[in-house]
């Protein structure tokens, strides 16, 4: 079935309506690259720069599972067309199981479909994956293909804590420990092959959540071979009160990339107190003082809006194919709904001095 054709009937059916250790160690005498650099009189901050990015689970729906495996670089034109009539310039990709591209059929199907995308004007150098270490299934041939193709970034991770009855003090720090092979086997592979993986931050009994245990899991590595994805509405529903700044201001430089979404706290009828998604603006994220920090501190990277609250009935916390049954929303709700996150981010940055130029 061709791209139209599978369009038309889709639409009709109502389902589219919608190296050694030394070699990855950071020197001590290098600025990390993001990193502000010196000039007479004081600090100075490369240009920032915004690259407004959205997620590509959240356009799975454009087509089936089974077309897309079969059809990858139509599966990319429709990406990357949804994502500019939207505004988006950039597209993370999916790569990993349950995603735009299988990491089994990554050697066949990655380059068509970045063909694709990247045909509409759309950028495409970030993917992410499902592997938390290199020992994961696929991971070398995964970024070795992506790095071929030239991807720059790819997020990885995350790592669980285990909260059991001796996890108290140094026992704690034990399991960052336990962390660290495999996180250095990672930055070799990335050092070798010039890209960046970055670490996404997620609220509640994960590493990261508290960014100090994530600085100190990575502290021996090159930030430009392992970095950070500060997922903001995670850890604002972490710190809405002000952590998340000093978090943010003592992380960044080794942030690369950022996530997007909009947080409350809410307490679950057996009491227990978990994160919340809202859309853009009508949660804790102080967005303006947020953006201003980036703006500041000189950030130069993805800007990726994530989508996960509940919309109409339809929880887009899931990842959705054009024949999920549970997917009701037509193509104007949901390419409206992504629109309007885009729309409230570009409006709290420039309000927090992102000039247009910035901005892309």
């Amino acid at each position: 079935m061709r791209r139209r054709n599978f369009l038309y009937g889709a639409s009709s059916s109502g389902l589219l309506a919608l190296a050694p250790l030394a070699a990855i160690a950071s020197p001590a005498s290098a600025a990390p690259k993001g990193a502000p650099a010196s000039r007479p009189g004081g600090p100075t901050r490369r240009p920032p720069q915004i690259t407004w990015t959205i997620f590509s689970r959240h356009l799975q729906w454009l087509t089936t599972q089974a077309y897309a495996h079969q059809y990858p670089y139509e599966t990319g034109v429709l990406v990357g067309e949804a994502a500019a009539e939207m505004g988006y310039a950039a597209v993370d990709l999916t790569v990993r199981p349950g995603g735009h591209v299988e990491p089994a059929a990554v050697r066949r199907n990655l380059a068509p479909m970045l063909r694709g995308v990247r045909s509409t004007g759309v950028r495409c150098a970030h993917i992410t994956t499902g592997f938390t270490s290199r020992s994961s299934e696929y991971a070398d041939e995964v970024l070795t293909t992506a790095a071929d193709q030239g991807i720059r970034y790819y997020r990885w991770g995350s790592f669980s804590y285990r909260w059991d009855a001796d996890a108290y003090g140094d026992t704690v720090l034990a399991q960052l420990e336990d962390l660290r092979k495999e996180v250095r086997s990672l930055a070799v592979l990335s050092r070798r092959l010039g890209m960046t993986g970055i670490y996404h931050t997620f609220s509640g009994g994960r590493v990261g959540s508290s960014v100090w245990d994530l600085l100190h899991l990575l502290d021996t590595i090159d930030p430009d071979a392992l970095a950070i994805n500060f997922d903001i509405g995670h850890l604002v529903a972490e710190g809405a009160v002000g952590s998340w700044q000093t978090n943010l201001r003592t992380a960044f430089p080794r942030v690369r990339g950022v996530g997007l979404k909009d947080s409350t706290v809410t307490r679950a009828a057996n009491g227990a107190v978990r994160a919340g998604w809202v859309p853009a603006g009508q949660g804790f994220v102080p967005w303006v003082d947020f953006f201003r920090v980036l703006h500041d501190g000189g950030f130069s990277g993805p800007c990726e809006a994530q989508i996960e609250y509940v919309h109409q009935g339809v929880n887009l916390n899931t990842t959705f194919w054009a024949d999920t049954p549970s997917f009701t929303l037509s193509r104007a709700q949901m390419l409206g709904t992504i629109a309007t996150e885009l729309s409230v981010y570009q409006a709290a940055a420039s309000e927090a001095g992102w000039t247009a130029t910035e901005q892309h």
